[in-house]
């Protein structure tokens, strides 16, 4: 809560099992004068930045890996699923 970003990957490791990482937390600035603290987070920006690059790029996945994924939240059987909860 407050003026903090914290950032989270989210890995695909086997099938059907999904991993969520923090891998940084940049405090924004509140003020003119917290300036200087938050030109300290410029590093962990860039940790982000290149954590981004390496394992979310689409070209990076792998054949072996499709069949690991499942249905999500916008599926036809979430939907069914939601719709039978309501009844």
């Amino acid at each position: 809560l407050g003026f903090k970003i914290t950032f989270y990957i989210m890995s695909l490791l086997h099938e059907g099992m999904y991993v969520m990482t923090d891998i940084a937390e940049i405090e924004v600035p509140q003020s003119i004068e917290d300036l200087i603290s938050f030109a300290t987070n410029l590093q962990s920006s860039l940790t982000v930045s290149r954590i981004f690059k390496a394992c979310c790029n689409n070209e990076n996945k792998d054949a072996a890996r499709k069949g690991y994924y499942r249905p999500t939240l916008s599926t036809p059987k979430f939907d069914q699923l939601i719709n039978l909860s309501k009844a």
